[in-house]
């Protein structure tokens, strides 16, 4: 006969004494302090820009981790005590906490890691950031931007450098060093679609938003909603 408590004791068993060393505490208060230190990193340096060496900033910067240990070690220990409580070994309850604790701290670090991390590389890796999307059909240029001025040229988002010459443009990028080459076809002065060469991938609609001495903003599509990019300039 099926018995759901007797599957989720014998897991419960198999987590605490089947990997006697990978299991221990202090193993994994060790992991979680990785994952916090990778977390920090994650989340101060790339996704909040805090400069510790800036005005105010190291204030900031403290203040920033320790909000983010007690998201870790609070909400760790309340999900490891609900977790100690339950009848399904003849452990004490002192002996479960010593490692529902830690391991539930480390998996709220481990699933802050993957989503600011998931962050991290739409931003930085792809030069997608993750923010409000818009319908591209409701994107407008306003009357008078010069977009004629970054039809060609060396460009840089993030980790992703650009260059763009007449109907060919090649991405590579500078973290990995991939390449990708795409068909350019202007559909007006400040719109125009990217094809994949050699690949069977959706099509990119880009609409040129503004330009300045600097940069230029863009919507970026492939289906009906879009992200804003800052494209900058590569200066020679």
């Amino acid at each position: 006969m099926f018995n759901f408590a007797n599957i989720v004791q014998n897991i419960f068993l198999f987590l605490a004494f089947g990997k006697p060393i990978l299991m221990r505490p202090y193993i994994i208060w060790i992991i979680n302090l990785l994952l916090l230190a990778v977390l920090i990193w994650l989340f101060l340096y790339n996704f909040m820009n805090i400069d510790p060496s800036g005005e105010g900033g190291m204030s900031e910067f403290l203040l920033a981790i320790f909000v983010l240990i007690a998201i870790v070690f609070g909400t760790g220990l309340v999900l490891g005590l609900l977790l100690a409580i339950l009848p399904i070994s003849s452990m004490s309850f002192s002996k479960k906490l010593a490692w529902t604790f830690p391991l539930s701290a480390s998996a709220i670090a481990l699933i802050l890691n993957l989503v600011y991390g998931m962050f991290y590389y739409y931003e930085n890796v792809l030069g997608q950031p993750i923010g409000d999307l818009v319908k591209y059909e409701d994107v407008t240029v306003p009357i008078g931007t010069d977009c004629v001025s970054v039809h060609d040229g060396d460009f840089i988002t993030g980790d992703l450098k650009i260059s763009r010459k007449g109907n060919k443009q090649v991405q590579k990028d500078g973290r990995f060093g991939a390449n990708k080459a795409y068909q350019v076809e202007w559909l007006s002065d400040c719109e125009y679609s990217l094809t994949r060469v050699g690949r069977d991938e959706p099509e990119l609609l880009v609409k040129i938003t503004a330009v300045n001495d600097t940069a230029y903003e863009c919507y970026v599509a492939e289906d009906e909603f879009a992200y804003k990019q800052t494209i900058l300039f590569v200066k020679n």
